[in-house]
């Protein structure tokens, strides 16, 4: 049985709407595994940032 959305609001949310990820996306868009990785595992190590949402 198909599922059907018809009468349904379905709202889709992208994780770079809700978080700043511009560090992490240069970093990986360089090609350096290695620093990526490290980056990451900072990120896990440090305080973890906070949630700012944008609204227009």
């Amino acid at each position: 049985m198909a599922v059907t959305l018809a009468g349904k609001l379905v709202v889709a949310i992208s994780s770079r709407a809700l978080f700043d990820f511009e560090e992490e996306n240069a970093v990986f868009d360089r090609g350096d595994t290695s620093a990526y990785r490290q980056l990451q595992l900072s990120r896990l190590q440090n305080k973890p940032r906070t949630l700012a949402l944008h609204t227009h």
